[in-house]
């Protein structure tokens, strides 16, 4: 592992031409002040995905296989950090992100993972007044255990543990979650967060669908360590 960096982003991403330049814009503007890296992993996308990621600078992969494992799964064992973040294509996040993951593995040296919350760049204000509503009664109502869109982890402790379970698609950020917790404690953290887009909550139908597959998911995976549900539509408007 080259210890010169610190982190390692990850991002997988499928047709994401519309929406990854602004992610990559909000990780160039961080104010980390100590090395990281960020690696995209192009999931099979026909369009402009890895040419704009080229011309941000960061590194791309290639990864065939569609999903979410294979391409999260491709970029983790690229990564030279001590510490992983997972984020989307259509994140945005505030310049202190990546220090503030920093600092929170300071502070909880026992950590093996660290989440964070997040909001909608384009959702409506109910549907933020929701997210809100969940994370003070338990950030566990919304993101389970930690979430895709706003996590991290010990290389050491993924390593540990195998990784991403391979074909897991739909849920498997806290399926994974769920195997950190025999090597060290996971938190999710407040101030920890970013923003993303909501267009998979775009109608009433959809929301509900997408919370309750994640819902049964979730507790499946708590009783039996397994999902029920492993496929996901996409979603680009």
């Amino acid at each position: 592992m080259d210890q010169s960096i610190l982190i390692s982003v990850v991002v997988p991403a499928h047709n994401e031409e519309k929406r990854i330049g602004q992610l990559l814009k909000s990780l160039a503007n961080q104010k980390a002040g100590f090395p990281f890296e960020v690696i995209v992993v192009d999931n099979a996308s026909s369009d402009r995905t890895a040419t704009i990621a080229r011309e941000a600078g960061v590194r791309v992969l290639f990864e065939k296989q569609k999903g979410y494992s294979y391409p999260v799964i491709r970029g983790c064992a690229a990564t030279r950090g001590e510490i992983i973040c997972l984020t989307d294509a259509d994140v945005r996040a505030p310049n202190d992100w990546l220090k503030k993951i920093k600092r929170a593995y300071e502070e909880n040296p026992d950590a093996a993972g660290i989440g964070g919350i997040f909001y909608y760049y384009d959702g409506s204000e109910f549907l933020n007044f929701l997210l809100r509503v969940a994370y003070t009664i338990s950030p566990k109502l919304i993101i389970a255990e930690m979430n895709g869109t706003n996590m991290s982890f010990r290389k050491t402790a993924y390593e540990k543990v195998g990784g991403f379970a391979y074909g897991v698609n739909l849920s498997s950020e806290t399926l994974l979650a769920r195997k950190l917790r025999a090597t060290g404690r996971i938190l999710i953290k407040k101030d920890i967060m970013v923003y993303t887009s909501a267009r998979r909550f775009a109608s009433f139908g959809r929301t509900f669908k997408e919370l309750l597959r994640r819902g049964i998911n979730a507790l499946s995976i708590k009783l039996r360590g397994k999902v029920v549900f492993n496929s996901f539509e996409d979603i680009r408007s």
